[in-house]
């Protein structure tokens, strides 16, 4: 697992107040885990704050899932 992939993992953890013990699975969609849209705004301003990013609303719209969350952040972090 990969820093961008623990982090970006433990942001959701956090955000989401989930115990510590449960594991997201970063290919369920947030709709299986029942992830609704003011969930998503604060785990993803967590997630710009925490790599000093800025996520485009339209890009949102191809992010489906923790994976696809973590996916877009490395593309992100690594192009800097």
């Amino acid at each position: 697992m990969s820093d961008i992939e623990k982090k970006i993992m433990e942001i959701f953890t956090d955000t989401l107040q989930l115990e510590d013990d449960l594991v997201i699975d970063p290919e369920a969609s947030f709709e299986e885990l029942e992830i609704d849209s003011l969930d998503l705004l604060e785990v993803v301003t967590n997630i710009e704050r925490s790599f000093d990013i800025s996520i485009p609303d339209d890009a949102l719209l191809d992010i489906h899932s923790a994976g696809d969350a973590i996916a877009y952040v490395e593309k992100l972090v690594l192009a800097k």
